[in-house]
Formats: C-alpha cells, sequence, structure tokens
C-alpha cells in the first residue's frame, strides 16, 4: 500500500512549530501541506476533518468502498505527543468491530485499510499524551485512496 500519507505526515509534524494553541490556522495550514503533497502524488483525498480534541476521543464516520486502498491519517498540532486512530467496520447488526489502530507514539497517525466490501467506518481520535502543560490540541483527520 502506498505509504506517501505516512511520510508527509512525518515530515510535516517534524517541521510543525507554531506555537499559537487558540489559533486553527497552523493545523490547517499542516492539513493543506498534506492534501496538496497526496494530490500530487496522484492519490484522492476523500475526507478532512479539522477539530480540536482534550482528554475526550473525536469521533468521525465515512462509507468506504470496496476496491480500494485507504490511507487514515491524524495529524496533531505542537501540544500533541501521542496521537492515535482507531478504525472499526460497521457489522450487519449495526455495531462496530475494530479492524485496525495506531500503536505507535507519535505527534501523528497513520494506518492502512483495504475493505472487502463496501461498509460504514468510524474513525475515532484521541490524544493519548500530551506535551507537559497541555490538555488539548488542533488535529486533522485526512483520509486518502490511492
Amino acid at each position: 500500500m502506498n505509504k506517501i500519507l505516512l511520510i508527509i505526515f512525518l515530515l510535516i509534524s517534524s517541521f510543525s512549530f507554531s506555537q499559537d494553541g487558540r489559533s486553527m490556522k497552523p493545523i490547517m495550514n499542516d492539513v493543506n501541506d498534506v492534501i496538496s503533497a497526496v494530490e500530487s502524488q496522484g492519490s484522492e483525498v476523500v475526507k478532512v476533518e479539522i477539530d480540536i480534541v482534550s482528554t475526550d476521543v473525536k469521533t468521525s464516520y465515512r462509507k468506504l468502498s470496496s476496491g480500494w486502498n485507504y490511507s487514515v491519517g491524524v495529524l496533531g498540532d505542537f501540544r500533541a505527543e501521542d496521537m492515535d486512530v482507531e478504525v472499526y467496520k460497521q457489522k450487519s447488526d449495526g455495531n462496530y468491530e475494530l479492524v485496525i489502530s495506531d500503536t505507535k507514539v507519535s505527534s501523528y497517525a497513520v494506518v492502512y485499510v483495504k475493505p472487502t466490501e463496501e461498509a460504514w467506518y468510524k474513525f475515532v481520535i484521541q490524544c493519548y499524551k500530551f506535551k507537559p502543560g497541555y490538555t488539548s490540541c488542533h488535529y486533522g483527520l485526512v483520509i486518502v485512496h490511492e
């Protein structure tokens, strides 16, 4: 599966230095850089979400189709030490089962999903660890398919 999203997140998280925690502009700029890089590689961004997360989790939903390889990435701002994403697939009974989750400690998380059938997916975003002195951060969720 194309690892371009992982490389882009690594580069952006290395160079993102904004220290204005009240402004959404820095994370928007980072996500815009991700979109530009992904699209220049011929992949298509199919969902973008920008929000703030504290000690809770954020949940997002999207239908994914078979025949596509998806990259799911979450990028935290300068306050995030460990961003994580879990991906769940909706079962026929309406409940969700875990498909994949991020396991590394980093200010970004990237996982890959290849659906075998069209279904609704749930994306759970959490900042497991903030840098000292912080209890929230902005994040950008980017879902890409090749």
